[in-house]
């Protein structure tokens, strides 16, 4: 059997159709396309790592960046996994915790995966 992924780059919300842009350098050239997604719930997605290498780009669906979609909260967490699943598991425990917004400032969102990454004793995540 074949698995089956499929990508997404817009989300409707009520507000209206979102999605977050990434920018990377491929040599002497800058590209900006959609980040591709999959939705987990609500304005939550997980999302593969985007490499710039040699002379293309390269989607990585052995690493995954939480991510939220709200068009008024918008954000991508600093923090690279391996496992589809324990992205997923991140961006609700994120979104869940009242001490942290994903509009937090950028060293406070760092320091908070920091903390998760000390806690899961870096399984994999980096």
């Amino acid at each position: 059997m074949t698995d089956y992924l499929k990508f997404e780059a817009a989300h409707a919300t009520a507000a209206g159709i979102t999605g977050i842009n990434n920018e990377l350098a491929v040599g002497d050239l800058r590209v900006s396309l959609p980040r591709p997604f999959v939705p987990i719930g609500g304005d939550l997605a997980v999302g593969p790592v985007i490499e710039a290498v040699s002379n293309g780009l390269l989607i990585r669906t052995d690493r995954w960046t939480a991510m939220n979609l709200d068009p008024y909260a918008t954000g991508v967490l600093p923090l690279t996994i391996a496992s589809q699943a324990t992205a997923a598991a991140v961006a609700r425990e994120f979104d869940a915790d009242p001490t942290i917004t994903w509009t937090s400032r950028a060293a406070d969102v760092l320091a908070w995966c920091q903390r998760w990454v000390t806690r899961q004793n870096g399984g994999g995540q980096s």
